[in-house]
Formats: C-alpha cells, sequence, structure tokens
C-alpha cells in the first residue's frame, strides 16, 4: 500500500515448515524373560505423525555406544519379542526410540535388563 491508499499484490512466496520436534520419549517401557523370550512392552505415544518405534539390544553391561538395532524400519506396534535360544545365559540391555514421519527421533527410553532363566538343572 502507497501513501494514496493504492494496493498491489506480491508475488506468491512458497515456505517449506520443516518439522523438527522429535517424538516424546515412550512411557511406562517394561521388560519380561522367559524360556527363549523377551517381552518389550510400552504405552504407544499419541504424536499424529508417528512413524512407529526402533528397539536396541546390547549384552553383558549395557555399554553406551555397544547397542545394536533390532529393526531396520519402524514398527507400529508397542511391544517387541525378542526371541532367543533357550540356553542362552546372558544379560542383554534394551532401550526403545520413538521415531516420526520427518525422521525426527526421540530421546531413548531408560535402559533396562533382563536374563533369560535357568531351565536347566546340573548334570
Amino acid at each position: 500500500v502507497d501513501l494514496s491508499g493504492n494496493e498491489a499484490k506480491s508475488f506468491p512466496i512458497y515456505v517449506e515448515v520443516q518439522d523438527v520436534l522429535p517424538p516424546a520419549i515412550p512411557e511406562d517401557f517394561t521388560i519380561e524373560a522367559d524360556s527363549g523370550l523377551i517381552s518389550l512392552k510400552w504405552q504407544r505415544n499419541n504424536e499424529p505423525d508417528l512413524a512407529g518405534y526402533f528397539v536396541f539390544r546390547t549384552s553383558g553391561k549395557g555399554l553406551k555406544g555397544y547397542y545394536s538395532p533390532l529393526n531396520g524400519e519402524p514398527f507400529k506396534e508397542n511391544y517387541y519379542y525378542d526371541t532367543l535360544a533357550g540356553n542362552v545365559k546372558s544379560s542383554f540391555f534394551y532401550y526403545v526410540v520413538a521415531a516420526d514421519t520427518s525422521y525426527n527421533r526421540s530421546n531413548p527410553t531408560e535402559k533396562l535388563s533382563a536374563k533369560m532363566p535357568d531351565l536347566f538343572g546340573p548334570q
């Protein structure tokens, strides 16, 4: 608008608004071990653009940097079953990360550990 009140429209400008906010950390993360199976469960996130979850595992002392992803693509379920051989005696540490459709990832859940129960008596 000029001083005489004449109006003119500007050229349209296109703006891409990027999503840089990660999803919330999955809550109520629990773990249970049974013969050959470790069950992980957590509360489902409420973000509308949630792509799913990644699960990470390590064995031994649960040292930072030694966790490996158990899935390559995020999955929608709020549980994960890790099947292991029944005679495995190692402790395993797990955590879960939520991911949205813009590839933002939440901070990890707390790291929980489980050990397979000893089902075999001595010989």
